[in-house]
């Protein structure tokens, strides 16, 4: 037969006031409140997910039921803990609000509310996200909540205080759940994992796990549990890497430093680490603006960053980070976006009055490039089977170029370009102590005629950052590719228009070889 399996959050869930993780003060008061026998008939809990407000209803549930109490905590062997625990009574009723939330679902539960406990000495109605509840429940329920049986008490719970009438919030008493500390959720998860024999190979495993659970229990037990199956009980860094793309604290503090002292060397070193992470951009941007604001204020996790050295360099990063949290949220190409803040800090000389966000495509630069594609009628025949082409000239930063039937030399050269292109861009890194050569790792080639070379990028701000240091990308490349080329940027958007006006004016016969070059045309412009 086999074994019923129980996840690490419900095994370990708590079942009295001292194993609860936290939320001292709302023990504290509940507790004192037993002690004294000065119960309400009615709570609000609210608080993050997973901080253990339903767990703390049901705890407080069984402790004023509790035959032999001690000191506000319940003792678990009597007659009613042993059928609260084995859930064996009916006398305490949980409630989801989120799939009851209507005005019949409150009214069937007032209707029955003046029924007097069949076991226990009080009947505990527990509402979880009371929030989401109509209006009409709402009104339904307010009449019994300030009027209840003298046997009932009501425990709602909540993540969004702010959805509850101020008329239900009135009539309750109200307690607030924060998120568990990193230190204390990062004991509860060592416990735990000496009792599962769970392995901790790198010390600040279990932090980062307590750091990606954002001081959720619930969360940082899933993680744990996950992680300790895919490595076989026996977890370090390099699982939650591979599980969830977890970027470590230790990582996340390099950062910081990097950003701060403005560290060329290892700001480089990490652009290169995050180019094939499938990084959540977003949420690491989060946890560096958490990160730097808690060591700024000597918060709960201090990382030794030194800030006192460059106080104005951490405040102003700090504001950057701030600001690029929204534009890194509404990017379409976020790890552009998190490279650019990189780039940034490097002082690159970004025209910043091209820092947008537009509504369209929520892109964080607007292009500066002017695009126009004139025709322009060849009166040259240059072979008797093309009866009639049309040239392009195309305006790209005062650099014009014919666009036209390229010769077999160069489509052969393109191809072997585009065969090669990865080891080039390889080689320009490798040899290139220059920053800006970064960017040619997201280019590729277009197009080829006579000396003109056509490189393409997806974005528009790729282009920009190309047209920055122009000269010196030019030089990589032809130094790479050992020619002499006149090299021009393009995005894939402008690269679209002119394919289109192409495929338009160029009329061709049933040639072999114009349908070889037409044919490859269209390979390249995919």
């Amino acid at each position: 037969m086999t074994k019923h399996y129980v996840s690490l959050y419900r095994k370990y869930r708590p079942n009295l006031f001292k194993n609860l993780v936290s939320q001292k003060q709302v023990k504290n008061v509940l507790q004192n409140s037993i002690i004294k026998q000065e119960i309400s008939h009615a709570y609000l809990f609210n608080g993050p997910r997973g901080t253990g407000k339903t767990s703390t209803a049901y705890i407080f549930a069984k402790a004023i039921n509790c035959i032999n109490n001690i000191n506000g905590d319940a003792c678990n062997k009597c007659k009613n803990c042993l059928l609260i625990n084995n859930n064996e009574t009916f006398d305490i009723v949980e409630i989801d609000a989120a799939s009851n939330n209507g005005v019949d679902n409150i009214r069937d539960l007032t209707d029955k509310v003046t029924y007097n406990p069949l076991n226990l000495i009080y009947k505990v109605y527990i509402i979880d996200e009371v929030h989401m509840l109509s209006k009409g429940a709402f009104n339904a329920l307010l009449k019994t909540l300030e009027e209840p049986p003298k046997h009932a008490i009501f425990i709602l719970a909540t993540t969004e205080i702010k959805k509850i009438p101020i008329t239900i919030m009135s009539r309750t008493q109200k307690h607030n759940f924060q998120k568990i500390k990193l230190p204390e959720l990062t004991k509860h998860l060592e416990r735990i994992s000496k009792k599962e024999n769970i392995e901790i190979v790198d010390q600040d495993t279990l932090l980062n796990i307590s750091f990606l659970a954002e001081g959720c229990v619930r969360d940082a037990l899933s993680l744990l549990e996950q992680v300790a199956i895919y490595q076989d009980n026996k977890i370090d860094n390099n699982g939650l890497l591979e599980l969830f793309n977890y970027v470590t604290i230790s990582k996340q503090s390099n950062i910081i430093k990097a950003l701060i002292n403005k560290d060329q060397k290892n700001i480089l070193e990490l652009i290169n680490y995050f180019q094939d992470k499938a990084i959540n951009y977003h949420a690491l941007i989060k946890s560096l603006i958490f990160l730097l604001n808690s060591n700024l204020n000597k918060n709960e996790l201090n990382l030794a960053l030194n800030l006192k050295e460059n106080l104005n360099n951490a405040l102003l990063l700090l504001k950057k980070l701030i600001e690029f949290e929204t534009l890194i949220q509404e990017s379409k190409m976020p790890q552009i976006t998190f490279q650019l803040l990189l780039l940034d800090n490097l002082d690159l000389n970004i025209n910043k009055k091209n820092i947008i966000i537009k509504d369209d495509t929520k892109e964080v630069l607007k292009p500066t490039i002017k695009l126009e594609v004139k025709p322009i009628i060849s009166k040259e025949v240059v072979k008797p089977q093309v009866i009639k082409k049309l040239d392009q000239v195309v305006e790209l930063n005062e650099d014009k170029i014919l666009l036209s039937c390229a010769s077999n030399n160069d489509i052969d050269e393109l191809k072997q370009l585009k065969l090669n292109w990865n080891n080039i861009k390889s080689n320009i890194l490798n040899d290139s102590i220059d920053r800006k050569a970064l960017f040619i790792t997201n280019a590729k080639p277009l197009w080829i005629y006579q000396n003109n070379l056509i490189i393409g990028f997806k974005e528009a701000i790729e282009v920009e950052n190309f047209n920055i240091s122009k000269t010196e990308f030019i030089k990589n490349i032809n130094n790479s590719i050992d020619s002499n080329h006149n090299i021009i940027a393009i995005d894939r958007n402008k690269w679209v228009e002119i394919k289109k006006q192409l495929k338009n004016k160029l009329l061709y016969k049933n040639d072999s070889k114009e349908n070889d070059i037409d044919k490859y045309r269209n390979e390249i412009f995919s």
